[in-house]
């Protein structure tokens, strides 16, 4: 959801990092309220951040031409029957325990130590279908990377559809 809202140009949006478990296990308060919700002005879902999307064109012209860096969010068996080549493997998890994001240090050495240079190279990550790459691509933004989009089409689309060899 982080990713849809910050691709129509919502602002402040933030990630309950443990979701709603660690909430309730951290004590924290609950409203149990009837909510009222107000219809607002207007919703412009345009999308504001299209960098944030990488469309398999865009895709294509850059697997040729090794303009990116990939990073492949899936599971390290997914990785190695099938990847996007010149993909690095980051899976998802590696960056979270427990529904809760490691800590920013933590997630950069990861990168860091995969080879990856948040201050300079253009970062693409994708999964199946989105999901676990979404997880990757929060996780080098939250770590300093800004050079970074989601091929959301996935792996799967890839190999069908643009695989040469």
């Amino acid at each position: 959801m982080w990713f849809v809202l910050r691709y129509f140009g919502f602002r402040n949006v933030r990630v309950l990092n443990g979701g709603w478990k660690a909430w309730l296990t951290s004590g924290l308060p609950i409203d149990e309220q009837e909510i009222v919700l107000k219809p607002g002005a207007t919703l412009d879902l345009k999308p504001k951040r299209s960098y944030l999307l990488t469309k398999s064109t865009q895709m294509i012209f850059d697997v040729e031409h090794k303009a990116s860096n990939y990073i492949d969010a899936r599971a390290p068996a997914a990785y190695k029957n099938y990847h996007i080549d010149g993909a690095i493997n980051i899976p998802s998890d590696e960056i979270m325990d427990d529904a809760m994001f490691e800590s920013v240090h933590d997630i950069r050495n990861r990168f860091i130590a995969a080879g990856i240079d948040m201050e300079v190279d253009r970062l693409i990550c994708y999964s199946d279908r989105g999901l676990s790459g979404a997880v990757d691509l929060f996780g080098l933004m939250i770590a300093g990377a800004e050079k970074v989009s989601l091929y959301d089409a996935g792996v799967n689309n890839w190999r069908q559809n643009f695989e040469t060899a």
